[in-house]
Order: structure tokens, then sequence, then C-alpha cells
């Protein structure tokens, strides 16, 4: 009897050690995997710091470069006033919504997304130039009477580089950045074009700049 019962403290023993090592090992692993969750999300954090600080980095060289007109009244622009015969120039060929334009490198910033629907030309509080271009069943006119509070536009059809369009002109005089639309449909995508209505007599080189933008913009 004496026997059978010191059998059973020794198995108890043993049992009582062995939920004492689970019991240690399970507070390790939740302890490692915890640890490890933690220096994730600090690595993390790092990354989205070091992200943020390359951005703010690339935002003061671009607001910083050289020509930095900051009277401009409308925009303060980057390069704004520079002349118009010193412009720079860059074509891009867009083969997935078939079209083509050309944009000034030094007097914009120039932003789009992966493939090339959306495009920014930019400037210090703003953008002087914005494409949009998304996939679109009905026609231009269906898509501006589907548009709520569209706001003071008068809407006339025009034609842009050969293709039938409506232009959007911005009627509201209070407006700080009025901006024109122009609206047409290529190969099954819609395509909106805004563009900042420019002076020509106060601002003549960025008149003339825009000029070439929205008369080079083509479809292939």
């Amino acid at each position: 009897m004496s026997r059978v019962l010191e059998i059973n403290v020794t198995i108890k023993k043993k049992r009582i050690k062995r939920n004492i090592f689970l019991f240690v090992f399970v507070i390790l692993t939740i302890s490692l995997v915890g640890f490890g969750i933690y220096k994730i999300i600090e690595f993390n954090n790092e990354q989205s710091k070091l992200l943020q600080s390359d951005i703010s980095s690339i935002q003061s060289k671009l607001y910083k470069s050289p020509g930095v007109d900051s009277s401009y009244i409308e925009n303060e622009a980057i390069n704004s006033t520079l002349p118009y015969s010193q412009t720079t120039w860059k074509v891009i060929v867009n083969r997935v919504y078939y079209y083509q334009m050309e944009y000034p490198t030094n007097t914009t910033g120039f932003q789009k997304n992966i493939d090339g629907s959306t495009i920014w030309l930019l400037r210090r509080d703003g953008y002087i130039f914005k494409l949009n271009i998304f996939q679109y069943s009905g026609t231009p006119d269906q898509y501006i009477n589907s548009i709520e509070n569209i706001g003071n536009y008068a809407i006339s059809k025009t034609t842009f580089n050969g293709q039938s369009a409506l232009m959007l002109t911005d009627t509201n005089n209070t407006d700080k950045f009025k901006g024109n639309e122009i609206v047409l449909k290529y190969k099954g995508n819609m395509f909106v074009i805004w563009f900042l209505q420019i002076d020509k007599n106060t601002h003549p080189n960025d008149y003339l700049r825009e000029q070439v933008i929205l008369s080079n913009f083509g479809f292939i």
C-alpha cells in the first residue's frame, strides 16, 4: 500500500513539474511574441518618421527652388516668374490610357499615381493643372448631369485636340483660384482636365506655358 502511495506522489510531482514547465514556456512564448510585436510597431513607426522626413525634405527642396516669387498673388509659384524662353519641357507618353502630354519641369512640381490616370502640376499652395481618367459607361453629358452641386460653370461644346468635348468655364468671381474643365471620352475612359484660369496680361509667362500644356496634350 505504501508503495502505491509513493508511486502516486511521484506521478503527482512529475505532473506538477510538467505543468510548471508548460506554464513557464507559455509565459516566455507570450513575452517573446509581445516583444516581437512591439519591435515591429517600433520599426514601422521609425520607418513612418523617416518617410515623413524624406517627404518634408523633398517638399522643402521643391519649394525652395531658385526663382520662387513669394509676391506671386495667385499661387506663390515655383519659378512662377521665370521667362517663358527659359522654360524646360518634358514629354510623357502613357500607353495604358493612350495619351501624351508635355509639361514644364522647372516651373511646376510633377506628381502622378502609378498608372498615370491622375496627374498634378503643382504649385506651392495648389496646382495649375490636373488630369483625372476613369472608366465611365455614359457620355460626357451624362457624367456632368450626374454631378451634384456642380457650382457656377458655363457649359459649352468644344473640340479638344481632335476630340469632341465639353468645356466647363468657372464663372464664380469670388473663387480665389478659378479653373476651367475639359471633359471628354476616349477609348472607353472619361478624361477630366482641370486648368487654372491665368490672366495673360498679369502673368504672361505662365499663360504661355499653360497654352503649350493644353495644345500639346494628345491622344494616341
